[in-house]
């Protein structure tokens, strides 16, 4: 084999023969000097061919986005109204439920130890005064500024969490 002036023959210790080229001290002393310009230039057409290769991709992605942001916030309006009904309903049944509950115990005390009616007459003013003020304030059951919080805190919640994550609901 001819041997070539532009390589360096190299030998490996397990006596593998590979070549590199030569480097030429004057070639590597004396690169070529390109003007700022030329660079910012190379670098400004490199930056363009990256971003057109990645337009396609970008104005996928716009798309998806520009057509689901409108659905999701109409998805959350939906799902907020759907849920400040539930909760609020739900509310008005829990303090039905409480009322009740208040009922039953009374009842079923007086059953247990055989109290006449007489001696717990403090009950029907105490069930009197819970479904005025507490069951049905002013005539209607959600009134006061804390039910209020409760209920639309708990709808927002839920129904960031059924926009969000609708499969886990």
């Amino acid at each position: 084999m001819i041997e070539d002036k532009k390589m360096n023959a190299h030998v490996t210790k397990s006596g593998y023969k590979y070549y590199t080229p030569q480097k030429n001290v004057s070639e590597a002393a004396q690169a070529p000097k390109e003007s700022k310009w030329k660079k910012g230039f190379k670098r400004v057409k490199q930056a363009l061919l990256v971003g057109l290769k990645n337009l396609p991709g970008l104005i996928m992605r716009a798309a998806i986005l520009m057509v689901t942001t409108p659905l999701m916030i109409l998805l959350f309006i939906f799902n907020l109204l759907k849920m400040l009904l539930v909760t609020a309903i739900g509310w008005v049944f829990f303090k039905f439920l409480v009322v009740m509950a208040y009922a039953a115990f009374w009842t079923f005390y007086a059953w247990v130890t055989n109290t006449p009616s007489s001696e717990l007459s403090f009950v029907d003013k105490q069930m009197d005064w819970l479904s005025v003020n507490f069951f049905f304030p002013q005539g209607v059951p959600i009134h006061y500024w804390w039910e209020t919080t409760i209920i639309v805190v708990l709808a927002v919640i839920t129904a960031l969490s059924l926009t969000l994550n609708p499969n886990e609901a």
